[in-house]
């Protein structure tokens, strides 16, 4: 059975590489794009069978420059800061900014459908508490957000 001590570890290192994950994709792809990305799945919201809402929090999850010049973005959809599972997108951004290609899903109605879910109101500890109490899990103190150390 793992320790408290150990759980600690293993969710600053799930903390970290969720946090650390996004950005170095985001850093690697020129700007432009990413722009040109976003605002073209924004402004195609509705004839992708989405609302304003549903594109309101996409978040670049990893892309790359082919050889050519192309810029793959992909974009995820998050609702609440969450990443949406299986909502997903590839943009292809030409060398000259245009978006050539779409491909992929995301979920339309999204605030909608959490709607009862979101109105229950559960922190992120609150969450872990009662799923580890569910499984009759005692995770002390450790359920609290951990001091991330060098």
């Amino acid at each position: 059975m793992p320790t408290a001590l150990s759980l600690s570890r293993t969710t600053a290192l799930v903390l970290a590489l969720a946090v650390a994950a996004p950005v170095a994709a985001q850093t690697a792809l020129p700007p432009d794009a990413v722009e040109a990305a976003l605002a073209h799945v924004r402004g195609n919201a509705a004839a992708l069978g989405l609302g304003p809402s549903d594109v309101a929090e996409l978040a670049v999850s990893d892309g790359h420059v082919a050889a050519g010049g192309t810029v793959y973005v992909y974009l995820r959809q998050r609702l609440d800061g969450l990443d949406v599972t299986g909502s997903q997108v590839s943009v292809a951004v030409g060398p000259d900014g245009r978006v050539r290609h779409v491909a992929g899903h995301l979920a339309p109605r999204l605030v909608a459908s959490a709607g009862a879910r979101r109105a229950a109101g559960l922190s992120a500890e609150a969450a872990l508490r009662a799923a580890a109490g569910h499984l009759g899990v005692d995770v002390g103190a450790t359920a609290s957000r951990p001091a991330l150390r060098p």
